[in-house]
């Protein structure tokens, strides 16, 4: 599967590629700004969400690891942990 960002295509076939320094009132700076911003905001959920995952299947992993609950569940907890920590981390990274 390829990896396109079609909103950030958009932008640079409208309004060009960005201007090497920002100047507000320009259109193609407001543009890649509101880009940004909407970017940012979507990591920052992203970031949210995966904190949560990985909260939560801790506090799985702890409850059934304290219980003995079936014997495999733990460790595919633990796998699924390391998956969202994985991707957490891939996420932070930018």
């Amino acid at each position: 599967m390829t990896k396109k960002d079609y909103i950030a295509e958009a932008i640079t076939e409208y309004y060009g590629e960005r201007c090497p320094k920002h100047m507000t009132g320009c259109p193609c700076c407001d543009a890649w700004a509101q880009y940004d911003a909407k970017a940012a905001r979507v990591t920052a959920d992203l970031e949210k969400l995966v904190k949560k995952g990985v909260d939560g299947l801790q506090d799985m992993l702890d409850g059934y690891a304290d219980k003995n609950a079936y014997e495999g569940f733990p460790a595919m907890l633990r796998d699924g942990l390391a998956a969202i920590e994985a991707l957490r981390d891939k996420l932070s990274e930018g």
